[in-house]
């Protein structure tokens, strides 16, 4: 040969699920490795390193994936390895770590509690899943646990996502949830603690009393909200608390 070369071993590697993942029962997932070599592989599942029976699969090509549906009658556990064994030569693989296999879940992340969310606003409400993203959900706010007519929405896209115009009519209040519930599975989730919905207002920073202006000048007038984006305010001058002067009828908040 003009120059060096290397024979190495045959290897394979599991590169998942065996980093933790939270697998759902009767879902679809990728089992995925590498390999240096060709033939045939079986694939087993471990659980505290036992296999199962059956195998996931006796015989597959040994080409780095294999699309498994986890039976819906598999045990709800924590230590799950996939092991993946060539037919021919002894080499095998396990999983690095450990993964869990649970009914199918929602885990609400967002308004999960402590939030002031302002009546006629734009919230995001926001979740995940250990299941793919297919089929729909219900969302619903509840208040001190009862869930209020209409819903949020009646069915939405499993997506992860979802824009509430918040009701410029909602009853301001401090003991709200969000519930989400999935319409394909028993999966549900509340958010986990309450949070409030307040009506809007409005803080005078400047003037606020006590200064002396003089006729003429020009001063800046300061002003906090709880609510802002595209809304406007009128800015009127009192005296003895009654409107004399319009400043602005209109002015960006």
């Amino acid at each position: 040969s003009d120059s060096i070369f290397r024979i190495e071993p045959k290897t394979i590697q599991v590169y998942g699920p065996g980093f933790g993942e939270d697998l759902a029962r009767g879902y679809s997932y990728n089992i995925n490795w590498t390999s240096n070599f060709g033939g045939f592989v079986k694939i087993e599942l471990l659980q505290n390193g036992t296999p199962q029976f059956p195998a996931i699969s006796d015989s597959t090509d040994n080409d780095g994936s294999f699309s498994w549906t986890i039976p819906a009658g598999t045990a709800i556990g924590s230590t799950y390895k996939i092991r993946i064994t060539h037919l021919v030569d002894p080499v095998s693989a396990e999983s690095a770590n450990n993964f869990s296999i649970n009914d199918p879940r929602i885990t609400l992340t967002n308004p999960n509690g402590g939030q002031e969310i302002v009546r006629g606003s734009s919230q995001s409400i926001n979740w995940s899943t250990n299941y793919d993203g297919n089929g729909s959900v219900k969302i619903e706010l509840l208040n001190n646990g009862t869930p209020l007519a209409p819903a949020i929405t009646d069915s939405t896209p499993n997506n992860g996502f979802f824009s509430w115009s918040v009701p410029a009519a909602s009853v301001a209040g401090t003991q709200y949830r969000i519930r989400i519930t999935s319409l394909d599975t028993a999966a549900a989730d509340d958010s986990n603690a309450d949070f409030s919905v307040i009506a809007h207002s409005v803080t005078m920073i400047s003037p606020n009393g006590a200064e002396e202006f003089s006729v003429g000048t020009t001063k800046s007038l300061q002003w906090n909200s709880n609510f802002g984006g595209t809304s406007s305010v009128k800015l009127e001058l009192l005296k003895a608390g009654a409107p004399v002067l319009e400043i602005a009828a209109t002015a960006s908040n």
